[in-house]
């Protein structure tokens, strides 16, 4: 591997819809939202993964991102790849990488994390090997009798466990430690660390590090999953109305809720489509308390100025405003906005998970 893999689909999540879900247990359904996060020399960007729809052959992933340019500008990235089932328990070719010339389905692959064989063998023996294709590779078609393919790029990589350590993300608003298989890599060379979800049934990546040549891990690149939304379907009632009640709950009770589901454009007050179910939960929230009204703030990490973030902090909680004043209707006298920009963080801001909860919106019953 010989190039930073900056596009990893990570994936992991817990769900607080079900009563039947085990802590750390995956479900790939349809309403899933993936949020990976990316630290460049711009500034940490994030890429969103959701499961569009999941049947008895696949399940069908949406990616997005925007990536920050040498030039100042965004390179706008919008993908789909298909999960055969049949490879979920046994394919040793990981391909982690979305490329938007690349196949939509890679036969023989996991995308999202290892297959249960990988994982399965990394903890009863110790060691395992992986495939994987370099990025760029990622292009060639995914068609075994056309030459060249993506099979052509194949790397095996040898794995070996380090150990079990638990990784923080936040699981629907709330820090969750995942528990996780720690394993360590290389290829002629290179470096590679993984870290992946402790579940035989889904073993996805939490984490990721590489580093090429003689470069240390700890100034490797560092990719990982910092949000995950959960709306599945639950055994009394949907989660979108899990969400919304406990919104509800939380304004009722603390007069306060902090939400991270509401994702905008690289250092922009655009709000990003994925953002839609949030906004129509927090909506449903007014229209069922017509009595309540609600300041909301924009929060940011500490990376660039004070001043630019508390700009750029007070318009995101503008745009929040608008958009559920024109797409759901909510009068705009029931809102007022407020931009906090790093002056109070919930987090650290030297970590990318400690920075990601630090980008938020809280939402305040005035």
């Amino acid at each position: 591997m010989r190039r930073v893999l900056a596009m990893l689909v990570l994936c992991a999540a817990t769900s607080q819809s079900s009563a039947a879900q085990a802590p750390g247990q995956v479900t790939l359904c349809p309403g899933l939202t993936l949020v990976t996060a990316v630290n460049g020399p711009e500034g940490d960007y994030e890429s969103i993964k959701t499961i569009a729809s999941a049947d008895t052959r696949g399940i069908l992933v949406t990616y997005s991102a925007q990536v920050p340019t040498r030039q100042g500008g965004l390179r706008n990235w919008n993908m789909r790849r298909v999960m055969l089932r049949e490879d979920l328990g046994t394919a040793t070719l990981y391909a982690h990488y979305f490329h938007s010339k690349g196949s939509d389905t890679i036969p023989g692959s996991t995308s999202l994390g290892v297959s249960t064989a990988v994982l399965r063998s990394l903890k009863r023996t110790g060691a395992a090997e992986v495939g994987l294709v370099d990025g760029a590779n990622h292009a060639y078609p995914a068609t075994r009798s056309q030459s060249p393919s993506l099979y052509d790029y194949e790397e095996t990589w040898k794995l070996r466990l380090v150990g079990k350590e638990p990784v923080r993300v936040t699981v629907n608003d709330a820090m969750v430690a995942l528990p996780s298989i720690h394993a360590r890599g290389s290829y002629l060379g290179a470096k590679v660390d993984f870290w992946f979800l402790d579940d035989e049934e889904n073993p996805l990546t939490l984490q990721y590090q590489f580093a090429s040549g003689t470069d240390a891990l700890s100034e490797a690149w560092n990719l990982r999953t910092v949000k995950i939304s959960w709306r599945c379907t639950g055994s009394n009632r949907t989660a979108a109305e899990e969400r919304i009640l406990r919104l509800e709950r939380a304004l009722r009770e603390d007069r306060r809720a902090v939400v991270y589901d509401l994702f905008f454009d690289f250092n922009s007050e655009r709000i990003r489509p994925e953002s839609e179910p949030t906004l129509r939960e927090i909506a449903e929230v007014l229209r069922r308390n017509p009595d309540w009204k609600l300041s909301v703030e924009g929060h940011t990490d500490a990376i660039a100025s004070d001043q630019y973030n508390l700009d750029l902090s007070a318009r995101r909680a503008a745009a929040v405003k608008s958009a559920l004043g024109s797409r759901f209707g909510i009068a705009g006298a029931r809102l007022t906005t407020a931009g906090l920009g790093e002056s109070s963080p919930r987090d650290r801001n030297d970590t990318l998970e400690g920075r990601a909860r630090n980008r938020r919106v809280e939402l305040v019953r005035r």
